[in-house]
């Protein structure tokens, strides 16, 4: 009898979580948000064009149906990315006066660009007007602890470089997410602004 019990017991907790899981609104996205709906191109700035930051933004956009255009004034946003920069503190000391553990440091300062309303290219050259408005700069980090093992050093830089991407991924999704609640807020202000004219 408790075997029976048992054998139906599997599938209905996995409908159960599937259930739950899209009641809340998960997705199998990542990251999965909303864009505002006049929201159709992004172009992506960066010095570094081989950045794990850079490339993880690139499958956020495509994931969400957007396209990715490059030295385009058509772009409703811009990602820019001013500068990513990696860093390792020592956090503990072990025997023999050894590294034993190390804080991995992953900083990221951005900024969101979005195209201005106000610009048309009949009208830029006789009023000077930019094709967008540039946003204020803003810096992200993500902080991962990593041991050390003397006896392992080359699986050491493995695993660090694996963390360093991981961390990417993860300040990529951050970005994606700032930037979509500024561009819903801007647009947001913008269709008020329409509205009270």
């Amino acid at each position: 009898m408790l075997n029976n019990s048992r054998h139906w017991l599997k599938p209905f907790s996995l409908a159960a979580i599937l259930l739950l899981l899209s009641s809340c609104g998960y997705q199998l996205c990542n990251p999965c948000i909303a864009w505002p709906d006049n929201f159709r191109t992004v172009e992506i700035v960066t010095g570094d064009p081989a950045s794990p930051v850079l490339e993880q933004l690139r499958e956020n956009v495509r994931i969400q149906g957007l396209s990715l255009v490059t030295n385009d004034d058509s772009a409703d946003a811009v990602f820019v990315l001013l500068s990513e920069d990696r860093q390792k503190r020592l956090l503990a000391v072990g025997t023999g006066n050894e590294p034993a553990e190390y804080e991995l440091i992953y900083r990221v300062t951005y900024r969101i660009d979005r195209r201005n309303p106000a610009y048309s290219e009949h009208q830029s050259s006789e009023q000077n007007v930019l094709p967008y408005l540039l946003g204020s700069s803003k810096a992200i980090e993500s902080r991962r602890a990593q041991v050390f093992n003397p006896q392992a050093v080359l699986a050491v830089e493995v695993e660090a470089e694996s963390l360093y991407r991981e961390m990417a991924r993860y300040l990529a999704n951050q970005i994606t997410r700032s930037a979509v609640t500024e561009l819903n807020q801007a647009s947001g202000q913008s269709a008020a602004q329409d509205a009270t004219k």
